[in-house]
């Protein structure tokens, strides 16, 4: 007979968990950005991110957050700095 046994199952290293990035946070990085920088790769201009206030910042966070849990960042921007 075939005896099950849970020690012959490998176990994972527990990985820790990356905390929230916080609304307050990006809004923060976002007003201190130099409207004056190049355009980077995404084309997005630090500009209209400072128009656009609050409703910008909660995308960026969106995007950060969903990106932290997944561990991976949306292939469109590998190439630029986020």
């Amino acid at each position: 007979t075939h005896s099950s046994s849970s020690s012959s199952i490998p176990t994972l290293p527990q990985v820790p968990t990356l905390p929230q990035v916080q609304l307050h946070e990006v809004e923060t990085i976002i007003s201190r950005m130099s409207a004056r920088k190049a355009v980077g790769p995404d084309g997005l201009h630090i500009a209209t991110l400072h128009a656009l206030g609050e409703p910008a910042a909660i995308l960026v966070q969106t995007l950060l957050n969903v990106s932290r849990k997944a561990r991976r960042a949306p292939t469109a921007l590998k190439g630029g700095r986020l």
